[in-house]
């Protein structure tokens, strides 16, 4: 079966569709997603509305996981404790820039020590978004982002095990994990992912977003009994194989990729052949950019979009291969 694989969509209505309408052309069956379907971008509405299978002429996905962006609507209010349901622990998260009203989150998904770290911009545009699904039926929003939606979610096709999670298994929201972090969080992230359900080894593929950056990471234990960790500079159009080992597997961001390339991110996975291509796909980003504009949403997030910045820490030579991919495949 041809799965489509998405993650980190952040209310990009434009990449959405042109992602949704490559995955139907190459004959995608179901779509996965990963989380994060709002946040950043100017359109929470459509990616919501895709969630829910209520927007017109696309597929819901057949299976999805929470985003911390996602939690974050969810978990906030712009109400004082006092206001709120008196069992729920509120507590203060910040102000919004455009109204000036206090913001408080629930904690039923996002710990205090979750929210500390949020970004003032990031948190300016979750209370738009909020205010701009709670004018169309909050509500119905609310019950859409819930705390089981957090829990990974198993699927079994084609004698491999699928797990999916938003940023990894030690941390199901907040956990950045990156292709060089081989004496990092890789090892703990395969660990778990290789004793899931109490058996060692097996034909595993654990799928995660929130880096932005397409990704693809081996493990296999050699003749000798040692453990090798193997990180592959992935190019699109490419099928690659799994393997008989274990896989850590992101597809990169819809809405708003971090590796340079600013052409929407998305995978393929074929079960039955076992291998996953990663495809890049042009969209209308002066048009998402114009109504962000508009909108006046935070200069940096605008940024994102035009220039595809990779992070700070990334290493050299990964930031060489992003270069090489995004001269030949984002023209």
């Amino acid at each position: 079966m041809l799965v489509a694989l998405l993650s980190d969509i952040h209310a990009n209505q434009s990449a959405l569709q042109a992602v949704l309408k490559s995955a139907a052309d190459a004959g995608a069956a179901e779509f996965w997603f990963l989380g994060d379907a709002v946040g950043y971008g100017p359109s929470p509405a459509a990616a919501v509305q895709w969630l829910r299978g209520d927007w017109a002429g696309t597929d819901a996905p057949v299976h999805w996981v929470l985003g911390n962006h996602d939690a974050m609507v969810s978990d906030l209010a712009a109400v004082a404790p006092e206001d709120a349901a008196l069992n729920a622990p509120w507590f203060r998260v910040g102000k919004d820039q455009i109204t000036g009203d206090e913001l408080w989150a629930s904690g039923a998904i996002l710990s205090q020590s979750n929210w500390s770290g949020t970004n003032p911009k990031a948190l300016q545009v979750i209370a738009r978004h909020r205010a701009d699904l709670a004018a169309g039926a909050f509500g119905a929003v609310a019950e859409l982002f819930t705390l089981d939606r957090k829990r990974p979610v198993h699927v079994h096709k084609d004698g491999i095990d699928f797990v999916l999670v938003h940023s990894g298994h030690v941390d199901n929201l907040l956990r950045y994990i990156y292709a060089w972090q081989v004496d990092q969080f890789l090892p703990d992230e395969f660990l778990r992912l290789g004793t899931l359900g109490g058996g060692l080894g097996g034909r595993r593929v654990q799928c995660f977003g929130h880096t932005h950056v397409p990704t693809l990471v081996h493990h296999t234990v050699d003749g000798a009994g040692a453990t090798v960790i193997r990180a592959t500079e992935v190019v699109p159009n490419k099928a690659y194989k799994f393997g008989d080992g274990l896989v850590l597997l992101n597809p990169g961001s819809v809405g708003q990729p971090r590796d340079l390339c600013t052409y929407a991110a998305y995978a393929l996975l074929d079960t039955e052949q076992s291998t996953v291509t990663f495809r890049r796909i042009k969209y209308q980003v002066p048009w998402t950019r114009m109504l962000m504009q508009v909108e006046d949403y935070p200069e940096p997030m605008i940024e994102r979009l035009i220039y595809a910045h990779a992070e700070p820490e990334t290493p050299a030579g990964w930031l060489q291969h992003y270069a090489v991919v995004a001269e030949s495949y984002c023209g």
